[in-house]
């Protein structure tokens, strides 16, 4: 996949899970937070399918943005 095409899918996917987590972190329910998660189990398959590089590299970006949400 061209790199630019990879990067601008990746920016929506994590738009798309940036809007699972739309909530600071007190205010998640259990209901948000499995959303969350099966939001970024679904694309982990989906770059893992893409190769090793894509793969470690949205894993890095989900769990940067995992960890913003935890520690606001």
């Amino acid at each position: 996949m061209d790199q630019k095409k990879l990067f601008y899918n990746m920016c929506m996917d994590l738009w798309a899970l940036g809007k699972e987590l739309d909530k600071p972190r007190v205010d998640m329910t259990d209901e948000d937070w499995t959303r969350a998660i099966g939001k970024m189990d679904e694309l982990t398959v989906k770059y893992k399918a893409l190769g090793v590089r894509e793969h470690d590299l949205i894993s890095k970006l989900m769990m940067s943005i995992l960890d913003y949400v935890e520690n606001s």
